[in-house]
């Protein structure tokens, strides 16, 4: 199984729920294909996914909403 980290999304500004949300269904979508292909995508996280985003840290929420075919570093 071929490995690809997802490194940093800069243009996101997490402070924005709708990049968030906009965040949370690229990568589930990106990791669904990736599946299909036999190879793994995974999300690298920062200090700045702590941000709290609808009452959660932005790193909670892709991980309990993003596609399940989304791994973590």
């Amino acid at each position: 199984v071929v490995d690809t980290a997802y490194p940093y999304p800069s243009d996101v500004d997490f402070l924005n729920p709708e990049h968030v949300h906009s965040l949370i269904a690229d990568l589930s979508k990106a990791a669904e294909v990736f599946a299909e292909h036999g190879c793994r995508l995974s999300y690298h996280n920062h200090a700045i996914e702590f941000i709290k985003s609808h009452g959660k840290p932005v790193l909670q929420r892709l991980r309990e909403e993003a596609s399940q075919a989304l791994q973590f570093e």
